[in-house]
């Protein structure tokens, strides 16, 4: 687990920072205003960008494991597979253990008669937390970056797509604040659970193989038969 981590400590800080801003924002203010307040900057472009880009979660990491099938990398798919399916089963049944109503169900009971909304978007009800999207985008995001961290040779192409996953992953994780469909701790518990599913799949992945990332084979191109996982040299 500690080689997995330090693989993808720089997404990992990111999300685990901005995770615990939100839970402490969410524990500090109350629900609605902090949903309030999340969501005080809007726009059109906003709304149409959000709408359509909140919907990479339940298909992105379908999509991307498919492709590491179709390039022959199928620990990496079934590795994929694997997270997205464990993630969506903790909340799955976190859901159905809290039952906490989603801002629709508040704005229906006229609890949240200002409740901003996005065009063209219909607002969900029931079982808000967590988010499975939230956890959906964690799951693709940290796959991204274990799959990278397998296949890529430069540390410095590494940091640099863990830096634009990290922000695509809080973009994701902020759409559902944005279109009303969860408040804010039901996002940071969603982005935990897929997070934690993804790094217990990848301890089991990697224990199978051997290998420092789940899918690898404990060296990346160009290290040759003498390289490590870090691309450094050994007798």
């Amino acid at each position: 687990m500690k080689s997995i981590i330090r693989e993808t400590w720089l997404f990992l800080s990111i999300g685990t920072l901005a995770a615990a801003a939100l839970a402490v924002a969410a524990a500090a203010v109350p629900q609605i205003r902090l949903h309030e307040a999340l969501n005080g900057c809007r726009s059109a472009a906003a709304d149409t960008f959000f709408r359509f880009y909140t919907d990479l979660a339940p298909y992105g990491i379908w999509i991307l494991a498919g492709a590491f099938f179709l390039a022959r990398k199928k620990r990496l798919a079934a590795f994929a597979a694997v997270s997205e399916l464990c993630s969506g089963a903790a909340v799955q049944i976190l859901k159905f253990a809290f039952d906490a109503p989603r801002p629709g169900d508040l704005m229906a009971a006229g609890a949240m008669p200002d409740l901003p909304l996005a065009a063209g978007v219909a607002l969900h009800t029931g079982r808000s937390f967590p988010s499975g999207h939230a956890a959906s985008f964690a799951v693709l995001f940290l796959v991204a970056c274990l799959a990278v961290a397998a296949l890529a040779e430069s540390r410095a192409a590494r940091y640099a797509l863990q830096v634009l996953f990290s922000v695509l992953f809080l973009a994701g994780c902020y759409s559902r604040i944005y279109l009303s469909q969860h408040f804010a701790a039901d996002v940071a518990a969603g982005a935990l659970a897929g997070t934690a599913a993804t790094l217990a799949a990848a301890q089991f992945f990697r224990g199978k193989s051997g290998a420092s990332a789940p899918g690898g084979d404990g060296t990346r191109p160009g290290g040759g038969d003498g390289g490590t996982a870090d691309g450094r040299r050994t007798a």
